[in-house]
């Protein structure tokens, strides 16, 4: 089951502060509940998670080549993929919202409050900081290799160049800056979220061992024998 949609974000140019308030700094209090994961989610290899977190039916989140943390408060949709590379463990932080179809691969690090809209795609990017938003079928991958994604930035499509039909050109990435009100309004909804999903999913989908502890804990290991990759996808197992 999909989130409630949420009206598109507001850009404007020039610098923005990390809009850190102390209504925002205490957003993360909201985190301290059980976190559900839905029958159908797909947890594999080392994979560590904190309190507040939503998997989603047919969410994939693989770590079997390389460890995954994740932090609290965090929100994996319908059919999202997360995929650690070998040698590169992969530290996800808290408050992050990542869509139906989003996959990232390949990725160091991924900061707090971030948004990754419906099919926006994050492979082989060092990182994505914090307080950003990926937008609708947006590929982070065609950023210009020198480029640094900057903490909260706004990205999108560019439209097509007048007189071509390149899909090259249809699928360039245009960054802007968000302003800070905006950051604030997108970890409101983003800790809205997390506390709607709280209350909605448990009525309407079975759930798989929700975690009540604050520690971070580890997912069920997949079946041994074989090479990573060998062994089918299964949800972890209901928690004793």
């Amino acid at each position: 089951m999909a989130s409630p949609p949420s009206s598109p974000p507001q850009v404007a140019q020039g610098s923005a502060s990390s809009a850190t308030t102390p209504s925002n700094r205490n957003l993360l209090s909201n985190f301290e509940l059980p976190t559900i994961i839905c029958n159908g989610a797909v947890i594999l290899g080392n994979v560590t998670y904190g309190p507040g977190n939503v998997f989603h039916p047919q969410c994939v989140i693989d770590g079997r080549l390389a460890p995954i943390t994740i932090g609290k408060g965090n929100v994996f949709e319908e059919m999202c993929h997360i995929v650690s590379r070998e040698a590169t463990p992969l530290a996800i932080g808290s408050g992050n919202y990542f869509s139906v179809h989003s996959k990232v691969d390949g990725v160091k690090s991924i900061g707090n409050w971030n948004i990754v809209s419906i099919k926006g795609r994050l492979v082989n990017v060092e990182r994505l900081p914090s307080d950003c938003f990926v937008g609708i079928d947006v590929d982070l991958a065609r950023l210009p290799p020198c480029q640094v994604a900057p903490s909260t930035s706004f990205f999108s499509i560019s439209p097509p160049d007048s007189g071509t039909s390149d899909t090259d050109d249809r699928t360039q990435v245009r960054t802007v800056k968000l302003h800070p009100d905006i950051t604030t309004v997108n970890r409101r909804e983003n800790a809205a979220r997390v506390t709607y999903l709280q209350t909605v999913l448990p009525r309407s989908h079975r759930l798989n061992h929700p975690v009540a502890q604050s520690p971070p804990v580890k997912a069920p290991e997949p079946a041994a024998g074989g090479p990573p990759g060998s062994s089918s996808p299964r949800s972890p197992p209901a928690q004793q």
